[in-house]
């Protein structure tokens, strides 16, 4: 069941963002009711759980597999809880499961690498090929950040997908996303230009260490816990004593830190739709657009939009603090209008194609 583009149009700044809350006497439920579904699913010997939410009626729906911010693993989030309210009214269903190693899922996220992710995702698709009222043929994936990253990747290694979105997947490195996202914060934080050259320091000096050439172990520790001292470690995501790998070069960290996220961009297939934020401080917007503009201009399948004013997560604060806090991210979710209405659109054209 899909309405029309019109309708969907008119509906997404009705029902989307919306929230359940106390019913007062004056109060009317939501029609069409939105059901959950508890879903238990498993990617080889990893269990995995999450919810489904559909609305109430409908059969052969399509549906979208949530990939998760890096900071963000758990579906309780509100930015996910804003997707599972505002797309089965309108006619699609939304699946948000607990990444590995978080929540109700089994298996161990520290370890886990972009290629394990993705594929978690893609046994979240198989598993709702599988299930009742569902459409096999139209399933296929949202993220965010990292998740934009892997609903692409995810979407390149799989026949069966139908489309990706990707909200803020910056087509950078890691690190040299993470470069730019630290001088950011440095800046909104006050640490000063001195603080900044270090810690830049420190994280290139890891990475090199990493690489197998540079520092020694002792000196990659000596170092570290010099940096740990300081009032600004935690904003320059600079691995602890602890997480510095003792044996080198580790390749997995290093492929996590070195990923080139086109690559997979220029293996999809599907409609593939890619959403940024003019004003995030995480991602290079600029650059990223950049690389992306030759690449769209070879690929039909791939439509891009530029949300004036929006941030990382298409919200637009009073004032920007990059505040990463677990009680903050957990409470964060879009506010732009435009980005629902971009989204919702494209995704019934896509839809209706199908």
């Amino acid at each position: 069941m899909i309405i029309s583009r019109s309708r969907l149009i008119i509906a997404v700044a009705a029902v989307w963002g919306t929230t359940a809350r106390a019913q007062q006497p004056w109060q009317a439920g939501p029609i069409p009711a939105i059901v959950q579904q508890p879903m238990h699913f498993a990617n080889g010997d990893v269990k995995l759980a999450g919810t489904l939410y559909l609305p109430e009626h409908g059969d052969h729906l399509p549906a979208v597999v949530v990939f998760w911010g890096a900071a963000m693993a758990t579906r309780d989030y509100a930015l996910y809880q804003q997707l599972a309210s505002g797309f089965p009214p309108l006619g699609v269903a939304v699946l948000v499961f607990d990444r590995r190693g978080s929540g109700e899922s089994g298996g161990a996220n520290a370890s886990s690498t972009f290629q394990d992710l993705a594929s978690d995702g893609i046994a979240a698709l198989h598993a709702l090929q599988h299930t009742a009222r569902i459409d096999p043929k139209r399933v296929g994936f949202w993220g965010l950040s990292q998740g934009g990253w892997l609903s692409v990747l995810a979407a390149s290694e799989t026949p069966d997908a139908a489309f990706a979105i990707s909200c803020s997947g910056p087509l950078v490195t890691p690190n040299d996303q993470m470069t730019f996202a630290v001088s950011n914060i440095f800046a909104i934080r006050g640490y000063g230009s001195a603080a900044l050259k270090e810690a830049l320091a420190d994280r290139q000096q890891q990475v090199d260490y990493i690489a197998g050439h540079g520092s020694s172990y002792e000196a990659i520790e000596d170092a570290t816990r010099k940096a740990s001292s300081q009032p600004w470690f935690k904003d320059a995501f600079l691995g602890t004593v602890d997480q510095v790998p003792k044996t080198v070069p580790d390749t997995a960290i290093l492929n996590d830190m070195l990923y080139d996220p086109v690559k997979p961009l220029e293996a999809v297939r599907v409609p593939l739709l890619m959403i940024y934020g003019g004003a995030d401080p995480w991602v290079p917007v600029a650059a990223s657009i950049e690389r992306l503009k030759p690449i769209a201009a070879r690929k039909a399948n791939i439509s891009y939009y530029v949300i004036a004013g929006a941030d990382h997560t298409m919200s637009f604060p009073k004032e920007q603090k990059m505040d990463w806090d677990n009680a903050s991210l957990a409470q964060d979710k879009a506010e732009s209008s435009e980005y629902f209405l971009v989204m919702g659109s494209w995704l019934t054209r896509v839809l209706s194609l199908r």
